[in-house]
């Protein structure tokens, strides 16, 4: 198996917009934004509708251009894929529904997880099917024993 070179990304040189992305990317994947690596650089274009992305390697650096934070979520996929290209996607919206409302949920950080996976794959929406896993303070026992979600969690 090869090893990921890890992507580099400078707070003043990055779009404030993809901070919060590129820190939470950091927690399970090699972004930083200090040390060494490849240097990832991120260029907004105009919004033009639809996401458009595109990757450009060259010498040391991986440049981003994108118009939605999705594209560019896409694209910081890509450079850890070590791809580069164009794309255009028809869709707004693109995500997944999952179950949540048999035995054990899925704890808060797990779903984390899932969403940064989901973010580099493109998505931009994750569903929770609940039936009655979740806390409803005037019935303490809606959900028993099923594992539920607190409100807090759901927030």
């Amino acid at each position: 198996m090869t090893e990921i070179t890890r992507l580099i990304w400078r707070a003043e040189e990055t779009p404030a917009e993809l901070h919060k992305l590129l820190e939470s990317l950091g927690e399970e994947y090699p972004v930083s934004d200090h040390g060494r690596g490849l240097k990832l650089k991120f260029n907004r274009l105009a919004d033009g509708g639809e996401p458009r992305l595109r990757v450009i390697r060259s010498r040391g650096e991986v440049t981003v251009e994108y118009n939605t934070i999705t594209a560019a979520a896409r694209g910081v996929g890509s450079a850890l894929a070590g791809l580069s290209g164009e794309e255009c996607s028809p869709f707004r919206t693109l995500g997944i529904m999952l179950d949540a409302s048999r035995n054990m949920v899925m704890k808060p950080a797990h779903l984390r997880k899932w969403m940064r996976r989901l973010a580099l794959s493109g998505c931009n929406l994750i569903l929770l099917y609940c039936e009655d896993t979740y806390e409803l303070e005037e019935y303490p026992f809606f959900g028993y024993m099923r594992g539920g979600y607190t409100l807090e969690e759901l927030r």
